[in-house]
């Protein structure tokens, strides 16, 4: 079984910050962009999309994961990316949910299974492994920029306004945290949503 030390795990949450300051923070290794959906009347599977990201290299993909959830969707994505490593590095696994990683290192839960499958091959690849969560909207919008299905994407304007917001939030926040303001105060400045 494979252990977190093999790996050299590490959880981190990266809410309100840019993908650009994600760049920044992790310029040597693999990001892993992953997000999942559920299945509707109009496409019955679920779908997982992702961005396999390294060094301004950024690979789209894309797949159906017939009656499964959206959990089990991202889970499916999640392989479908590690599966196109090739080299031995970090790896930073970021998804707009917890997907509850750390218990698939003790095969618990019900992908316990998957989870030591995926876990197995990143051993085998050398690779050490980050789990990080990010704000669902900034891993979306980062996803579907490089999908080339403009049906699966925002109009372009609400698109550019969203990021752009986002971005000077999380600027705005990061700032606040330096001089030290009241986190009560940085959190409800967080759930103001734009016009």
């Amino acid at each position: 079984m494979v252990t977190e030390e093999d790996l050299q795990y590490e959880k981190n949450l990266l809410e309100n910050l840019s993908v650009e300051k994600i760049h920044e923070m992790f310029p040597e290794d693999v990001l892993l962009w992953i997000r999942g959906s559920a299945g509707s009347p109009n496409r019955p599977d679920a779908m997982y999309y992702g961005l396999l990201d390294y060094k301004g290299n950024v690979r789209f993909f894309e797949g159906a994961v017939p009656d499964a959830t959206m959990f089990g969707a991202l889970i499916a994505g999640v392989k479908a990316a590690v599966e196109m490593i090739r080299f031995p590095v970090r790896v930073h696994l970021i998804t707009p949910t917890d997907i509850g990683l750390q218990r698939g290192f003790k095969a618990k839960g019900m992908y316990g299974g998957q989870y030591q499958e995926i876990l197995q091959m990143l051993k085998d690849k050398s690779c050490q492994l980050s789990d990080s969560r990010a704000d669902g909207e900034t891993v979306r919008m980062w996803i579907m920029s490089h999908s080339d299905k403009p049906a699966a994407a925002e109009p372009k304007e609400n698109k550019y306004k969203k990021i752009v917001y986002r971005e000077c939030l999380g600027k705005v926040t990061e700032l606040l945290r330096q001089h030290q303001i009241d986190p009560e105060l940085i959190n409800q400045i967080n759930q103001l949503q734009p016009n």
